[in-house]
């Protein structure tokens, strides 16, 4: 419709002149409806960690779904705020879990596989609870690629970054990453390497109690460091739920007849040995690998 019929229409009161526009250049550009300097993804990010921080486990799913959406910049923000304020265990259904009590925890491992080359810088963090915590994460990110890091963190100068890095081991289900951590565990227990590295190897098998590391256990009992040959055996003992003395013949004798049998098959034979103490260990062991199964 013509301005000129528009403003026929209007009553005597409303009418006024149209301007002409003015010369050009003479005005400022129209302000945008949007502002003048939008937030940045990383300014968000950074808002959206600070909001995370004080939320509650029933209030963190708004801000980590945006934070995903965010990609890298919001990785690298949770990243450098980790490990953050821990929810208390009290009112948690799984307490064990860190990740049900870190909400940067939770919301780094919900950005799934893009996460693990953040979680390998975080184990390699000069502080030890930065350390510890991150292995945590990698039993819900269970990457082949941070097996070298997790192995690493058995073998810290730290102890709780050795337990954390054990707790970790126990509890991966997947069999290949399990595999490559074991073998890198092994392979510290040859000659030639660092004495410690060699104990806390060995500390980190035992702590596992994965059957599959009798063998190597076993190749330690003639070892020239007499210490480490005595803790093998005991590790033996309680991976087992047997002892057959400080020689390799009687272990290696007994791994031929039932290397192929589980775990808990050599636990429940371990029941009925005459030694009392033998017996005990076996019956506690076999109480611990059912817990590990629930």
């Amino acid at each position: 419709m013509r301005q000129s019929t528009i403003r026929g229409r209007l009553p005597e009161q409303r009418r006024s002149p149209i301007p002409p526009p003015p010369p050009e250049g003479s005005l400022p550009s129209r302000p945008s409806r949007l502002p003048l300097s939008p937030q940045s993804p990383r300014d968000e990010a950074h808002a959206l960690v600070h909001r995370l921080l004080g939320c509650g486990p029933e209030e963190v799913a708004g801000p980590i779904e945006r934070l995903v959406e965010l990609g890298e910049p919001a990785l690298d923000v949770l990243a450098r705020a980790f490990p953050g304020p821990l929810w208390p265990t009290a009112h948690l259904t799984a307490p064990d879990d860190f990740c049900t009590r870190s909400p940067v925890g939770a919301a780094l491992v919900a950005f799934g596989d893009a996460a693990w080359p953040h979680v390998e810088w975080l184990t390699q963090a000069p502080t030890v609870r930065v350390r510890a915590q991150a292995v945590e994460l990698i039993l819900a990110l269970p990457r082949s690629e941070l097996m070298p890091s997790l192995v690493s963190a058995a073998l810290d100068a730290e102890r709780p970054v050795r337990e954390a890095a054990v707790r970790v081991l126990r509890g991966l289900s997947d069999p290949t990453s399990r595999a490559l951590a074991l073998v890198g565990l092994r392979e510290r227990l040859h000659d030639g390497v660092d004495g410690k590295l060699r104990r806390r190897a060995l500390d980190a098998l035992v702590g596992i109690r994965d059957g599959s590391s009798a063998r190597a256990l076993v190749e330690l009992l003639g070892d020239s460091d007499r210490a480490l040959a005595r803790h093998a055996r005991i590790g033996l003992t309680r991976i087992t739920g047997h002892d057959f003395g400080d020689l390799r013949d009687g272990w290696t004798r007994w791994l031929s007849a039932n290397g192929a049998r589980s775990r808990a098959d050599w636990l429940r034979s371990g029941l009925r040995d005459r030694r009392e103490d033998i017996a005990s260990l076996a019956a506690r062991e076999l109480e611990l690998l059912g817990d590990d199964r629930g």
